[in-house]
């Protein structure tokens, strides 16, 4: 397999497959079509990029399936939510790829997951919903994925009145979705920085009330183009004890930097991925470049190179999650 050398880049003349998960429309695809545009200028041989969405998670699995043993010529690179350890334990009938063999190739969306409820939901306060006496509802994906098990382990410690739906659809357009008819009194969401241009007014009329944060202190949560985050909501870590606090984060594996990330098959050498990898690095050191990305998603980002998402990949402790999930969630089967 050809790489790069001095006199033939290695990906001059070529095309770029950026597989996208998932769906038209989802944060993924709006982000995934701004790189496809404008990072190639930053690549040497300035390939060819073409994004194709794929629809739902379990085609974006298959997809992910098929590009983790394959060539790893670095043609072929995938963008989304997706890949990371949880899924090998909670959906490992369709999952056949390791998490922490991929070649990750950046992340610069550390998504501010937040659990919001409609305006005529029982609670408006997190602190009103625990040992609340009435039931309220949450929209989920499937029973036993990670976001469930979040809300199941919160419904447990917390004593939530919590009847946890499944079946939805939680990429952010389904999410406004849910929000929109009411199918749900609640959900986790990361589309705080859309609420203000796709559903203008939620916010500030009281259509929506955030209720508490659920993603890493890390991640910081600026104001959107409406405002911040109402005075004085918590993070879900300060209700838990140490302990709590240690299976909640194992929970979150897959989330903060790992969570929406650019990933190549395991076979790609390291000077292949960081041509990309190196790539969206001097990309962010480039005004415009920047400034469009920012401007597109209405906060300020920063990027996070291969290497060391390929670190954070190989960190998760796989047993210690496990055993979280077989104390949490009934359906769960351990493939230990």
């Amino acid at each position: 397999m050809a790489t790069a050398t001095p006199s033939t880049p290695h990906y001059q003349g070529k095309t770029i497959r950026l597989i996208v998960g998932w769906g038209a429309g989802s944060n993924s695809d709006i982000q995934a079509r701004y790189v496809a545009k404008n990072l190639p200028k930053f690549i040497p041989g300035n390939p060819r990029f073409v994004a194709s969405p794929v629809p739902t998670r379990s085609s974006y699995f298959a997809q992910l399936n098929e590009m983790f043993d394959g060539p790893g010529d670095g043609l072929v690179m995938a963008y989304g939510v997706g890949g990371v350890t949880p899924e090998q334990l909670t959906f490992k009938d369709e999952v056949k790829f390791k998490a922490d063999e991929f070649q990750r190739v950046f992340s610069f969306d550390l998504i501010p997951s937040v659990l919001y409820a409609h305006k005529d939901s029982p609670y408006t306060s997190f602190d009103a919903m625990m040992g609340g006496s009435e039931e309220f509802t949450v929209a989920q994906a499937a029973e036993g994925d990670a976001r469930w098990t979040q809300m199941q382990f919160l419904k447990e410690t917390l004593n939530l009145p919590a009847r946890i739906l499944t079946g939805f659809d939680i990429s952010t357009p389904g999410a406004f979705l849910t929000m929109d008819r009411h199918d749900a009194d609640a959900v986790t969401a990361g589309f705080w920085y859309r609420l203000a241009t796709d559903r203008p007014g939620w916010l500030t009329n009281g259509d929506v009330v955030p209720l508490v944060i659920m993603s890493d202190y890390s991640v910081a949560i600026s104001p959107n183009a409406e405002g911040p985050l109402p005075a004085g909501i918590k993070n879900v870590r300060d209700f838990l004890s140490p302990d709590e606090l240690r299976e909640f984060n194992a929970l979150q594996a897959g989330e903060g930097a790992l969570q929406r990330t650019a990933i190549m098959s395991r076979n790609t050498p390291d000077d292949v991925r960081d041509l990309i990898s190196d790539a969206i690095v001097t990309a962010f050191d480039d005004p415009e470049f920047r400034t469009g990305l920012e401007k597109l998603l209405g906060r300020e980002l920063s990027v996070v190179d291969g290497p060391t998402l390929d670190a954070l990949a190989e960190s998760v402790d796989v047993e210690f999650l496990d055993s979280v999930y077989r104390k949490y969630s009934p359906t769960y089967e351990s493939p230990f």
